[in-house]
């Protein structure tokens, strides 16, 4: 299953959760989709999540904080396509190729990821941006780094 990121993920206080949860459903209900308890679930495990976590993980929060909730894997699955697709969540996928999946950032952050033992590091958003340049000036190819993380060594798997 997947293992938590590490680096600079501030943990949220009960009303930035609240706020959060409340804009998520505003924007569900907004695109034309009922906020649906499934739903809501969903987006309140991402939330506790506090980054990037599993479909598996996210059934078993559910089913660990709403135990009469009729909820499946299908029913988290197709429940983060429709959060995807809103903009609402994001996905990375890890060294194996399963996806991560995390509530929308208001603004865009990039990861490093060790082909090694699978950590996880926030990567400085000017360092994304000077990579992405870099790339775009000696290729003109756009690098989609908020989707697909940098893969390489962690400094104790180099050594």
């Amino acid at each position: 299953m997947c293992k938590p990121a590490e680096g600079s993920q501030r943990v949220l206080t009960l009303g930035e959760i609240r706020a959060k949860r409340e804009r998520a459903i505003s924007r569900l209900r907004d695109a034309g989709h009922p906020a649906t308890p499934q739903r809501v679930a969903v987006i309140e495990a991402l939330l506790r999540a506090g980054g990037h976590t599993c479909a598996e993980h996210i059934l078993e929060d559910v089913k660990r904080e709403h135990a009469d909730l009729a909820m499946n894997k299908t029913t988290v699955y197709r429940t983060l396509d429709l959060l995807l697709s809103l903009g609402l969540a994001t996905e990375m996928r890890c060294v194996d190729g399963r996806a991560q999946y995390e509530l929308a950032a208001e603004q865009a952050h990039y990861h490093l990821v060790c082909t090694c033992c699978g950590a996880r590091l926030e990567l400085e958003p000017s360092v994304a941006e000077a990579i992405r340049s870099a790339v775009w000036r000696a290729h003109a190819f756009a690098v989609d780094l908020e989707r697909y993380p940098l893969f390489g060594l962690c400094p104790e798997c180099q050594g």
